[in-house]
């Protein structure tokens, strides 16, 4: 918004109503009061043409918050190699608290096991060590064995990402490994060719040698 010898149409348009938008700096306030929505209520435009210059600001400030949001997300998000090592350490994480709820889960067994070997050491008899109550009967185990099912159900689920992985491993090792194989017979050929000039050389020098001991005898 202009000085006081050059007005825009918004200021020329509140100037009747709103003297105190006369002003640049009060010009400048109401902006960005608009552009960052917090609206003190000091300056308040009062004419159609200023509403509407008060609304446009507010529309850019909300643009100028969302494209800056945008842009801290894009900057923060994790790009595609990344994720991939983030999603095979969570996956390792996994399978060590699986190890280790499979061991609480084998530990609980084998203590109710072991409790009911020492119930039928009393009567020796031909049942079987375990009992006739079931061993889905003992809480310990129970809770055990739930914990580890429902921890290998989400870590047993198969990983495209993972296996995309291993494939590019396997596929990068096929290419390397022929193009070693490509060098090595390269390299044969070269040895040959080698050897044969070396040979055809030798033979080319024993017959110079015998025409110089007959030209000099």
């Amino acid at each position: 918004m202009g000085g006081r010898h050059s007005h825009p149409s918004g200021q020329v348009a509140e100037r009747r109503v709103t003297r105190k938008l006369d002003e640049l700096p009060n010009c400048i306030w109401l902006v960005l009061v608009s552009m960052t929505g917090v609206g003190f209520g000091d300056l308040v435009p009062q004419s159609l043409l200023g509403r509407l210059v008060s609304a446009a600001a507010v529309l850019w400030g909300t643009l100028l918050a969302m494209l800056a949001v945008l842009a801290v997300l894009r900057g923060s998000e994790l790009s595609k190699s990344e994720s991939r090592v983030d999603k095979m350490l969570e996956q390792t994480r996994g399978r060590r608290q699986l190890k280790q709820s499979a061991a609480f889960y084998i530990q609980a067994a084998w203590s109710a096991y072991l409790e009911r070997l020492q119930r039928s050491q009393l009567s020796l008899s031909s049942a079987s060590l375990m009992g006739n109550e079931p061993l889905h009967a003992d809480p310990k185990f129970c809770l055990s064995m739930r914990r580890f099912r429902s921890l290998r159900k989400t870590v047993a689920n198969p990983d495209d990402d993972t296996q995309l992985i291993f494939k590019e491993l396997l596929d990068s090792r096929t290419r390397i490994e022929g193009r070693l194989r490509d060098v090595e017979e390269k390299l044969d050929e070269m040895d040959a060719k080698f050897e044969h000039n070396i040979a055809a050389m030798n033979e080319l020098l024993q017959k110079n040698l015998k025409y110089l001991k007959h030209v000099a005898s």
